[in-house]
């Protein structure tokens, strides 16, 4: 090309657009790129989902609930999913008596349980005619007082009832309801389901270190009653439990 020729108008628009487009793509790029490692770090230090599968927690959390949890609370141990966990995070705070906890314990580091933890290190847990006594005080005033028995989310306790539909639990629920006096050592907690007469626990299973704490629950974020087909949850979807926070 000669250098007195001239650039037609067209391919120096053409050239421009290229150059603003290829601008505008890795803008766009590197906000796709900074969004997802926002998530993978969220992802393996803040939150996790669980799902609940029994009915130890009723009323509180019913069998279909998805939880969001977050992890960094009491010092969970964390690491990316498809590696496992890596590290430990230093506990920002220790577990109040009337916190819902997730911890893995029991049954190996491949399973996770979510209870309430109704005793911290020095205190003396008595169940006595299934009245749940810490230091004295019955337990179900203390959760009265701390979250307020009337607010919407506050932790509801189930019993059974010898009428009741759930009659064939109550063989086990004798066992549980009868226990102690026992001091909950340091380092541990004591921990049990909102549905006491049908929850397996620290009565049966002893007190949860607290380095085996994994995370508090948040928020449900999806509830559906089981179904024996895929879509049949679908069509049981309890949206009056979707957003609730867990308490």
């Amino acid at each position: 090309m000669s250098p007195n020729a001239v650039i037609p108008a067209t391919s120096r628009r053409a050239r421009e657009e290229r150059a603003g487009f290829r601008a505008s793509l890795r803008r766009y790029l590197a906000v796709l790129a900074g969004a997802v490692l926002i998530a993978l770090a969220l992802r393996i230090c803040v939150l996790h989902a669980y799902r609940i599968p029994s009915s130890s927690m009723e009323n509180t959390l019913l069998v279909g609930d998805y939880l969001l949890a977050e992890r960094i609370s009491y010092g969970a141990t964390v690491g990316p999913p498809w590696i496992g966990r890596l590290l430990h995070l230093p506990p920002l705070r220790q577990p109040r008596r009337g916190d819902m906890v997730i911890f893995t314990a029991w049954d190996g580091p491949e399973h996770d349980f979510v209870k309430r933890c109704i005793a911290i290190p020095g205190d003396t847990v008595e169940v006595i005619e299934n009245m749940l006594l810490v230091n004295g005080v019955p337990f179900d005033s203390l959760l009265a007082r701390r979250f307020g028995a009337e607010r919407r989310g506050a932790p509801r306790v189930k019993y059974l009832s010898r009428e009741g539909p759930d009659y064939e639990y109550w063989h086990f629920a004798e066992q549980l309801r009868s226990f102690g006096p026992h001091l909950v050592p340091p380092g541990r907690i004591f921990v049990m389901g909102d549905n006491r007469d049908n929850s397996d626990d620290s009565r049966m299973k002893g007190d949860v270190p607290l380095t085996a704490l994994r995370g508090k629950p948040m928020i449900i974020y999806w509830s559906a009653a089981p179904s024996r087909t895929r879509w049949g949850s679908f069509r049981h979807v309890r949206w009056s439990r979707v957003g609730q926070i867990v308490r």
